[in-house]
């Protein structure tokens, strides 16, 4: 038996300068600041639409961004941890 589903798409956008450090390397290559986000539902939902809480725009829109990344180096923004440190966790 198949299951219905509602599938809808939205695109992330991410800002060049914070994929550009995630690299660290540049090659001159032309960097991908777009990102597909499927979201899949049992059934059609009837949402209202709100204002975003944390980038421009509402609901409505397709598009969330720019998505600024933390900085990769930097201990107070995001967790380095090793293998053991991580299953432990």
């Amino acid at each position: 038996e198949t299951i219905s589903k509602y599938k809808t798409m939205k695109f992330l956008v991410w800002d060049e300068k914070a994929i550009r450090t995630k690299k660290k390397r540049s090659r001159g290559a032309l960097v991908n600041q777009m990102e597909k986000l499927y979201v899949l539902l049992p059934e059609q939902q009837a949402l209202s639409f709100k204002k975003r809480k944390h980038f421009a725009g509402t609901t409505h829109g397709d598009v969330i961004g720019p998505i600024m990344a933390p900085a990769w180096d930097d201990e107070e923004e995001t967790w380095n941890m090793t293998y053991q440190q991580k299953k432990d966790l």
